[in-house]
């Protein structure tokens, strides 16, 4: 359970709720099929804190979603494919 105090509170503007950083460790099961998506899922909908997200997670994000692509599209996952 998230620890409360008057500087907390300042610091989230009197509002009462916590804020839940997430990184592309979690966005990419978010929003790919990945091992850990339903349970990600299942979190996301459960969550009740203000999510918040890192400048950087758009780059990051973009570059997991090249690696899957890439693997995907390979000619390994092609052959692969018509087996």
């Amino acid at each position: 359970m998230p620890m409360s105090t008057p500087v907390m509170e300042e610091l989230r503007g009197g509002r009462g709720t916590d804020m839940v950083y997430v990184d592309t460790g979690v966005l990419v099961p978010l929003f790919l099929n990945a091992p850990h998506s339903a349970a990600v899922t299942n979190w996301y909908a459960r969550e009740k804190g203000e999510l918040v997200a890192a400048a950087w997670c758009v780059p990051a994000f973009a570059s997991a979603l090249g690696i899957r692509l890439r693997a995907f599209t390979s000619p390994q996952a092609t052959q692969s494919s018509k087996s």
